[in-house]
């Protein structure tokens, strides 16, 4: 099986050519039959041609796993299908980097390959496979990681926390089979002349058992939000199991005046 390397240049093509079949041309002497046969392979062939080739799907993994900026990460969502597992998956991707941009971090670059049906991803902590694409119309759904279904590991939204102009939000939250890792995206956001801080989070799986936070090793992102400030939070924990809640306390200093312990559904 030969491989084909994907490069970021790559990223101008367009994500889902249209497929067409060139139409059969008859002469007026054709028997009967002969039309009725040609008919039947025309009423067949749009179906085939629906369905994308994996190898259009450069734009989207390019997004998903190259790109080096937010920005370049949420370009590939015109490829997936909006509130679908493939959708939610780029976000993620796109707010994780966030979170490591505003700790003076960045991504670590990927190679993508392209090997019969499915693509090869390979970075500094080793090589993933991506394949068992789903379609809606032209556009991705869902896609297996190491023959895992995002779909069965990706949880959107949950719920929100908003006092006296001080909100935190529950994004999304993914859980990684090959690293055994929960990380949580949590959204913040400031009124203006409001400013509070995100402190002590915990997590508890659906068990009731409770998962510290140890910083830096697992957080990322934006703690303390001043007057009309918004931004990103990741917390990480390996070894739990997915679908629990978090527990944390916001203390909020300007324009209110409140220390609140609140939980968080993630699912």
């Amino acid at each position: 099986m030969t491989c084909s390397r994907l490069t970021l240049g790559a990223l101008a093509l367009a994500l889902l050519i249209p497929l067409t079949s060139c139409g059969l041309v008859r002469d007026a002497g054709d028997s009967a039959q002969t039309r009725t046969d040609t008919a039947d392979v025309a009423e067949e062939t749009p179906e085939s041609a629906d369905e994308p080739d994996v190898e259009d799907l450069l734009p989207f993994m390019e997004a998903a796993m190259v790109s080096d900026t937010p920005e370049g990460i949420e370009s590939g969502l015109q490829y997936a299908q909006p509130g679908s597992p493939a959708h939610e998956y780029l976000l993620f991707q796109a707010d994780h980097l966030r979170a490591n941009i505003y700790e003076g971090g960045d991504r670590s670059g990927n190679d993508v390959e392209l090997s019969g049906d499915d693509f090869r991803v390979c970075g500094s902590q080793g090589c993933s496979t991506f394949g068992g694409f789903v379609f809606e119309g032209d556009l991705v759904s869902d896609f297996e990681v190491n023959s895992n279904a995002v779909s069965d590991h990706i949880y959107p939204g949950g719920s929100e926390f908003s006092q006296d102009g001080a909100t935190i939000t529950v994004a999304r939250s993914y859980y990684s089979v090959e690293s055994n890792l929960l990380a949580v995206i949590l959204h913040g956001e400031a009124d203006p002349g409001v400013s509070f801080e995100v402190m002590l989070p915990n997590y508890y799986a659906p068990d009731g058992e409770r998962a510290l936070t140890f910083y830096p090793e697992q957080t990322r992102g934006q703690e303390n939000y001043g007057s009309g400030e918004s931004g990103v939070l990741v917390y990480r924990y390996p070894d739990v199991e997915p679908g629990g809640h978090m527990s944390m306390y916001v203390s909020c200093d300007e324009g209110c005046d409140f220390l609140e312990d609140i939980e968080l559904q993630l699912s």
